[in-house]
């Protein structure tokens, strides 16, 4: 249940009737969305909720700043009471409106990663109701994003590969102090093994973010791999793998040449079964390279030609993110586009309907075409646009959200602005409440340890 807090019922008999039913009519209502059961078919009807709760959320405290403006105009309050009173309903407000503009600004990025937390923990469930599974998966997201989103961090510099191999080697399951390759499928030291980027580093949080249609900080995505703050960090920790692969170093030099490639592999019309983990391979780009060493185990030469096809071993349920691999597949193509080579994986590229098996909007459309004959001069063929993009009209570029948002998430702006100007007015509210130097200790007491007081908001409201 979302903890807002409740006006004290000493204040809250001395308010009007009409604020007091109001107030009493929008706590119900509170407690009525928080104790919401149904099982949700998807995420998007999950989140749909979780908006009209927040929303409601900022009703209830909107409410409960004019009654208590009230009371003290009206003498039924002191200032103090009046203080004490509108106090703790500041920080719900705050984490509230940043928890709304994460939904607004990352709802796709959210939703797509929702799904394979939530397939991901639906394995592994030994008694939460689907319900309790889209909570916790979402508790456990929002929390890092509205938290990394709230932290004043001094921007780092220089990648650090130390701390982003940690966190994707902890992401999937590799012991400390080994390696392993997930192409390979086998164990080899520390040393040999890397933290395989997906999307290159060179690309900025910008660019991502309208590519692939939420704000996002793809340095800080395990599922493609970075740890180097371009923009605000707002993904959760384990994300750093959705943006990485763990590979041998020879590997990774081939992924990052383009002389492999990672494809899914289709499990629809084995078993039917969407919630098993997917599953992936490996696929030779460079056929000239089949008969040449990758690297030698046990005195024994691993060729590239060996790992051609080879489905990738994980050690746990946790996957790379589609998208980031769509995102390498394409670059892939274009690159040995650009360079003239009819290779048979362009071939198939360009002839087989569906040799990217999986669809999903994965990129932005107008940005991938332009991408395209940037890079290589040419359109995209068909089959790399239709099911595997999305459109302008569906993700508007952040810049323009506000301005040309679609009415059906219209609610979503209204509430973020709602949440702000109600903190703001609550703030002036104490302020204007004191005296000059009570004012003064007020406003910067409002700062002090924000980070450390919003975590402990977020988590007592997401209880």
């Amino acid at each position: 249940m979302s903890r807002i807090p409740e006006v004290p019922p000493v204040i809250l008999s001395r308010l009007p009737k009409s604020l007091y039913d109001d107030l009493v009519v929008r706590r119900q209502r509170n407690i009525d969305l928080s104790q919401n059961t149904q099982d949700y078919r998807c995420v998007s009807d999950f989140l749909e909720d979780r908006i009209k709760l927040l929303t409601n959320d900022i009703q209830y405290i909107e409410s409960a700043h004019r009654g208590l403006g009230f009371a003290l105009d009206n003498l039924s309050l002191s200032a103090k009471e009046f203080r004490d009173a509108l106090r703790p309903f500041i920080p719900p407000s705050r984490l509230i409106s940043k928890e709304l503009r994460n939904l607004k600004r990352q709802k796709k990025l959210i939703s797509e990663d929702l799904e394979d937390e939530v397939a991901v923990r639906k394995r592994q469930r030994t008694g939460p109701s689907a319900t309790g599974l889209y909570l916790r998966a979402y508790t456990d997201s929002m929390l890092q994003r509205v938290m990394a989103a709230c932290g004043k961090r001094k921007p780092q510099k220089t990648f650090n590969a130390r701390q982003f191999k940690h966190s994707v080697n902890e992401y999937y399951g590799i012991e400390k102090g080994s390696g392993f390759c997930q192409i390979i499928g086998c164990e080899f030291i520390a040393d040999d093994v890397k933290a395989a980027h997906i999307v290159p580093k060179s690309l900025t949080g910008e660019e991502i973010s309208y590519l692939f249609g939420g704000e996002i900080v793809v340095s800080l995505d395990p599922r493609n791999g970075w740890l180097h703050s371009l923009t605000p960090i707002l993904l959760i920790t384990d994300c750093f793998a959705l943006l990485a692969l763990s590979l041998h170093k020879r590997v990774e030099e081939g992924l990052d040449r383009g002389d492999i490639v990672v494809l899914p592999i289709s499990q629809a019309q084995d078993t039917g079964d969407t919630e098993i983990p997917s599953k992936w391979k490996c696929v030779l780009v460079d056929q000239s390279k089949r008969g040449l060493t990758v690297t030698r185990m046990g005195g024994i030469h691993i060729l590239w030609g060996d790992i051609d096809g080879n489905e990738l071993a994980f050690l746990n349920d946790n996957r790379p993110a589609k998208r980031y691999l769509y995102f390498r597949f394409v670059m892939t193509y274009l690159h040995w586009k650009k360079n003239g080579i009819l290779t048979p994986f362009v071939s198939n590229v360009e002839t087989v309907r569906q040799f990217w098996p999986t669809p999903g909007p994965y990129l932005r459309q107008s940005m991938l075409c332009a991408l395209a004959r940037n890079i290589s001069g040419v359109d995209l063929p068909n089959s790399l646009v239709q099911d595997r993009t999305f459109n302008d009209d569906e993700y508007p570029p952040l810049a323009d959200e506000l301005a040309h948002e679609p009415a059906a998430s219209g609610s979503i702006t209204a509430s973020i602005i709602a949440a702000s100007d109600i903190e703001n007015a609550m703030l002036a509210s104490m302020r204007n409440a004191v005296s000059d130097s009570e004012a003064s200790c007020c406003s910067c007491s409002s700062t002090i340890n924000q980070d450390d007081e919003d975590r402990l908001v977020f988590e007592d409201c997401m209880e």
